[in-house]
């Protein structure tokens, strides 16, 4: 059957009815979009990544500061050097806070933005409406993609996307009309993307495939292909002012893109290496690479077209020989197809190309991280496969009956699968315990997952499921040095220590580094053993000068030592480093204190109550030292937020106690103290400041009583003997007084006020 060819719309000018499709197709896309991703606006963050990104980054949680945009541009934390992307985690704390929904749905928009520009692309590129709008759909709603929306820390994912399509958005404006600020603008939000995410260093090569199809740049492309549609069977540069060109001239154009992309790559390594991501030679061999790459290239296909059992991340497999080859075979097979189809389906080689191409940067021959493949890699690779099989399929049905209906049934159930789909693979999402739980499901000896797994159940203090998964890691991979130091950590919590101690030796010998010389201190440090405790902190300083935590613990064992002076100047260089270290401020404040430094330090205990009201020891200590510093009322102030924060502390009481005496406020102050005695009747000081209390008050024999019970607790004070001789003097028991004040003399011979008060006592005053 002979097919009719469409009448060629005019490019400007579009009819009203066109532009109500294409408004509607865009409602469409965004609102299944939105109806499929919209529980992320519910879910936490997750301890794979986000930590380092959002959650537990002081600096990005500052919001947008100058020192914040400094800090993005220099610095290769987490790996990478990517400055826009911290810029808009910076940008979300500064609107949000950190709560992990909004950050969630600062994805899911960048996701729909990346929807609709592929769509407004695919339909200017092409004027194919509806394999536009399909391959948006897909591209929308497709579970492999669900990593990169659902993942707070993939922000660099869907963040740099929306640059690479904006570029080429831009590439078209400049196909139709040259001008160097067209051009200006596609070099700069290019630029934009690579430092949003390096993995766009393939786009120079993608614009050359444009350039064979759909723009027909290239002068020697041959004559139009039947079948396509207007704009797919002429070039789109047709009389307009860019006309075809030599590939020479083409690649030519692109070399400032060429050498942003040498220069992003240069920095990345550097980055990637510094940070210690890029795996060595030695442990994962080139050959095991390529192997890995091959057999990827085939299983993201697969996945593609059956997405099950996906998961975050996917370990490394050991596959025969008979797989890599029918990988190898496949990859060889459907290359070689797309060039003999070239003139014909030029649509298929281009997005074949452009999904080999693309993948390049992730496929693993520079291997970085732990992970075999990764769904977020195909979020760009995979637009590609979806323009070759929607465009075939379209060519393929060019003669059926009942096309049309053929075509939307199986475009819906297409659709319907993959929304069904997305929806579960999201559910996973949720938290870090079903994301990795689905993980070890899924998969087999996935030690990144039970190692995140257990991260999480030992910060919730489910040490031994914690124990479990940790030695779950190391049976799959027994020298992840990782794993060895917190299964140390979380044995050290059950008391175990000297097991903790053999696995911080273990992750030390598989290459632990500053963070397991710091636990190994520890552990040193809780068994008595300080000296070689702090050369474990001072190897770990050496091995990296700004960790905050060497600085304090290396500052709490020196203070063991006596060695105030040299703590003092780490817990001031923990803060430098990190200003929200509460625990090093209260060690600096407390060092301070014992050195009788205490204007600095209640200096430091005002600044951490400052910040946090609810610091219970800080309002307690800070009390303490305001009391002894003579300022009365601030004491009262912090004693009594203390006494609200912890009301059965006894000391505390005792304290406030003190202070209410000190005032003059008797009643009040034996309150407090009665509460202090009845809290632990042990407490010898307070049962004795009760006592002074209830005297002054001549409140005698119930002063007695307390002094008798501080005697039954401490009978060798000669203070209180002494002054259980002055109450018991008030009460009339003068023989009882004379004998309390020659035991507290006994005790203490050169006691003058016991001295004098015995004469008094016995008639010896007056001569």
């Amino acid at each position: 059957m002979k097919t009719q060819q469409p009448e060629q719309e005019p490019r400007a000018g579009r009819s009203i009815r066109s532009a109500r499709t294409l408004t509607l197709l865009c409602l469409a896309l965004v609102t299944l979009t939105v109806a499929v991703y919209w529980p992320v606006g519910r879910f936490e963050f997750v301890n794979f990544d986000d930590t380092d990104y959002v959650n537990a980054n002081a600096v990005v949680q500052r919001g947008l500061t100058w020192e914040g945009v400094k800090w993005a541009f220099t610095t290769g934390h987490a790996s990478n050097w990517h400055p826009v992307t911290w810029l808009s985690h910076q940008l979300d704390c500064q609107l949000f806070g950190v709560k992990s929904g909004a950050h969630h749905l600062t994805n899911l928009l960048l996701h729909l933005a990346n929807t609709l520009l592929l769509f407004g692309i695919l339909e200017r590129m092409t004027g194919a409406v509806w394999r536009s709008a399909f391959v948006a759909a897909l591209f929308a709603l497709h579970p492999l993609h669900v990593e990169s929306v659902a993942w707070i820390s993939e922000r660099k994912d869907v963040l740099s996307s929306f640059f690479l399509l904006l570029t080429l958005f831009a590439y078209l404006g400049l196909v139709r009309k040259w001008s160097p600020w067209r051009y200006a603008l596609v070099v700069g939000l290019y630029a934009l993307g690579l430092m949003a995410k390096p993995m766009l260093v393939t786009l120079p090569f993608a614009l050359l495939l444009l350039d064979y199809w759909p723009l027909r740049r290239v002068s020697s492309f041959g004559s139009p292909v039947p079948g396509l549609e207007p704009r797919d069977s002429q070039p789109a540069t047709g009389g307009l002012q860019n006309p075809p060109r030599s590939l020479w001239l083409l690649v030519c154009e692109k070399i400032p893109l060429f050498l942003l992309a040498a220069a992003s790559c240069v920095v990345t390594w550097f980055a990637q290496k510094g940070w210690g991501a890029i795996y060595p030679s030695a442990q994962l061999p080139l050959s095991v690479r390529l192997t890995n790459a091959a057999v990827s290239y085939a299983r993201y296909l697969g996945k593609m077209i059956w997405p099950q059992n996906l998961a975050a991340p996917y370990p490394y497999e050991a596959w025969t020989g008979w797989q890599v080859t029918a990988a190898a075979v496949l990859l060889c097979g459907v290359s070689a197809a797309a060039m003999a189809m070239a003139k014909k389906r030029p649509y298929f080689l281009v997005g074949w190309l452009w999904y080999l191409g693309t993948l390049v940067p992730v496929i693993g021959l520079v291997q970085v991280g732990m992970q075999a493949m990764a769904d977020r890699y195909t979020y760009v690779p995979l637009i590609g496969i979806f323009v070759a099989v929607v465009w075939g399929v379209e060519e393929a049905t060019a003669g059926w009956r009942c096309r049309h209906t053929v075509l939307v049934t199986a475009a819906v159930a297409v659709l319907a699968a993959c929304m069904a789909l997305t929806w579960r693979q999201l559910s996973y999402w949720k938290d870090t315990e079903a994301l990795f739980g689905h993980a070890i499901q899924v998969t087999t000896n996935n030690f990144q997952a039970h190692y995140n797994l257990a991260n999480r159940l030992y910060a919730e203090g489910k040490l031994d499921a914690a124990v479990a998964h940790y030695e779950a890691a190391l049976r799959a991979r027994p020298d992840y040095a990782d794993a060895h130091n917190n299964l140390g950590n979380a044995l050290d919590r059950l008391g175990r220590t000297e097991e903790a101690a053999r696995q911080y030796a273990a992750a030390l010998k598989f290459g632990g580094g500053s963070a397991t010389r710091v636990n190994l201190g520890n552990s040193l440090l809780a068994a008595g053993k300080v000296e070689e405790a702090i050369a474990c902190y001072t190897e770990a300083l050496r091995l990296a000068p700004d960790s905050a935590e060497a600085h304090n613990r290396l500052g709490v064992a020196l203070v063991r030592r006596d060695r105030t002076a040299e703590a003092i100047s780490h817990f001031r260089r923990t803060l430098q480093i990190r200003p929200d270290f509460v625990d090093a401020r209260a060690n600096l404040a407390a060092a301070l204190s014992q050195q009788h430094r205490l204007p600095e330090a209640i200096e430091q205990y005002e600044l951490i109550v400052r910040t946090d009201p609810n610091d219970f020891e800080s309002h307690r200590h800070l009390a303490d030292l305001l009391f002894e510093t003579g300022r009365l009322e601030d004491a009262l102030v912090h004693y009594r937020k203390a006494c609200e924060l912890n009301p059965n502390d006894a000391a505390v009481r005792n304290g406030l106690g003190l202070a209410l005496a000190a005032r003059g406020k008797m009643e009040e102050a034996v309150q407090e103290f009665s509460v202090a005695v009845r809290l632990d009747p042990r407490q010898a000081s307070a049962q004795g400041n009760l006592g002074n209390a209830l005297a002054s008050l001549g409140r005698y024999a119930e002063a007695v009583q307390c002094y008798e019970a501080v005697l039954k607790l401490n009978p060798d004070d000669a203070q209180t003997h002494f002054n259980f001789s002055l109450a018991l003097a008030g009460a009339g028991k003068r023989d009882d007084a004379i004998a309390q004040l020659r035991e507290a003399l006994r005790l203490q011979p050169d006691y003058p006020a016991a001295q004098d008060q015995l004469k008094l006592l016995s008639g010896d005053a007056g001569r």
